[in-house]
């Protein structure tokens, strides 16, 4: 098991093994500029080159379960435009960790990872809100043709959700250390969907995006419907910093 991880300069990264689960916390620099520190450790870098399930999912989460969007610049690099700093920070971390969100093409999302190419079809997109405090989205894995809910948010809007059989006092552990150091937290969940679940999901949620009449509870108390039983992978924590020629 790996410690607390140590401040640097400019943040900090901390990768946790409990067993057979492996539990991910990772924290992002966001300083002025757009510009996103960010430093991995070893052990970390070593389970995604690895391959480990975990992290792919981990991974998976950070890069499309957001609002941003991929342009290409003149010089063929690809620039993430971000309603926040926050879900530009992660989107780059896990570009950082090889799953690079390379273009969103109306409801396809093409990823690289590895040298190869993977595609989701996002099937919804169940909003953040001040009051429910995450956001999910519903994809399609055009490899396996699996639905799959990809959530994110504070941890008593996510942690209080996860299947029965998960233990999450380790999560819960490091999103009260990370709030110590300052740093904004969020938890990372996903669940695979039935079929048939999706389906009748899906249904409701079109109703209720639809009625002119308390639109905003009727969305909240669908998308309730199908943020349950999630399996979370793992905490990030965010620190603004500022520039150190700024401080003078």
């Amino acid at each position: 098991m790996y410690g607390h991880p140590t401040l640097t300069n400019y943040g900090l990264v901390d990768s946790q093994f409990y067993s057979s689960q492996l539990k991910i916390a990772c924290a992002f620099v966001i300083v002025p500029e757009d510009f996103v520190h960010w430093f991995p450790d070893a052990a970390l870098l070593d389970a995604a080159a690895s391959g480990s399930s975990e992290i792919i999912r981990f991974l998976t989460v950070m890069a499309i379960c957001n609002t941003v969007i991929p342009t290409q610049s003149k010089s063929g690099d690809i620039v993430y435009k971000a309603q926040s700093q926050d879900e530009e920070a992660l989107v780059q971390a896990a570009a950082h960790l090889h799953m690079v969100l390379v273009r969103k093409n109306g409801n396809v999302l093409d990823i690289k990872t590895k040298g190869a190419m993977r595609q989701f079809e996002l099937l919804d997109v169940l909003e953040f809100t001040s009051d429910r405090k995450r956001m999910s989205v519903v994809v399609r894995d055009s490899l396996n043709g699996k639905v799959i809910l990809l959530s994110k948010g504070a941890d008593e809007a996510i942690l209080p959700y996860a299947n029965t059989g998960q233990q999450i006092r380790t999560f819960t552990e490091e999103v009260e250390y990370y709030g110590q150091l300052g740093l904004r937290t969020l938890c990372l969940a996903w669940r695979e969907l039935k079929e048939d679940e999706y389906d009748a999901w899906s249904l409701m949620f079109r109703e209720a995006n639809s009625t002119l009449v308390d639109r905003e509870w009727r969305i909240a108390e669908v998308c309730q419907k199908i943020e349950h039983d999630l399996e979370i992978l793992g905490v990030t924590a965010i620190e603004d910093k500022l520039q150190v020629k700024l401080l003078f």
